[in-house]
């Protein structure tokens, strides 16, 4: 489990989880990270929300565009039920579709074990001026620098998920810190008001009582 997926969840952060699924299928359209920790919250009370109509469904793959994608984000937020997420799920597998097809490319080069040659390599005589023999090993480093590369990517990858997930974390902690810190200012004026009303009817007292 991705550990801000698991801080939020072990902490009931119903709030955090959703900002953090909200953008997953941007860091990885591919959901593989993300799936198994969504099968996961999806059974904690309160995660999923029941369906609510905003933006209208579109089944047309020619009008899955980063527009209509961005409707959809801002609709999960106000909405995350079960039947939105799993229509961007589609929705993402045709506007991201280059990211995709780069991850899966990287992931499955990732995983290509790098097995040694058994067998006793093809062996170039190369004919040296001091007509010496010199083996040349035939195997290439070419694939095995692929894999390494792969690899690096995907550790990029990786960190880049925590990453967002720790600026999901950011955000939604200042989102929090700006709404109390509108309800304490409301409070203040309230009181501010009260406070003005309060004094008002004290002088008003006064006078009657000096007349």
């Amino acid at each position: 489990m991705l550990s801000g997926v698991k801080k939020c969840a072990e902490s009931g952060d119903i709030k955090g989880l959703h900002y953090i699924f909200v953008d997953c299928l941007d860091v990885d359209p591919t959901f593989e990270k993300y799936k198994s920790d969504y099968d996961y919250c999806k059974n904690i009370s309160g995660f999923l929300e029941p369906y609510q109509e905003l933006t209208s469904f579109t089944f047309d793959k020619n009008n899955w565009n980063m527009e209509y994608w961005q409707h959809l984000k801002t609709d999960l937020t106000k909405n995350f039920s079960d039947k939105r997420f799993q229509h961007m799920i589609q929705v993402a597998s045709v506007v991201n579709a280059d990211k995709i097809a780069r991850l899966i490319k990287e992931r499955n080069a990732a995983n290509t074990p790098n097995i040694q040659q058994v067998n006793k390599p093809n062996v170039i005589h190369e004919r040296m001026q001091n007509n010496t023999v010199m083996p040349q090993s035939s195997a290439s480093t070419y694939d095995q620098a692929q894999i390494l590369e792969a690899q690096r990517r995907l550790e990029e990858e990786n960190r880049a998920a925590e990453m967002a997930i720790q600026e999901q974390e950011k955000r939604r902690r200042e989102a929090m810190a700006a709404c109390t810190k509108e309800e304490a200012d409301a409070s203040k004026k309230a009181i501010g008001v009260v406070a003005a009303v309060a004094v008002a009817a004290i002088i008003t007292v006064a006078v009657l009582i000096i007349k």
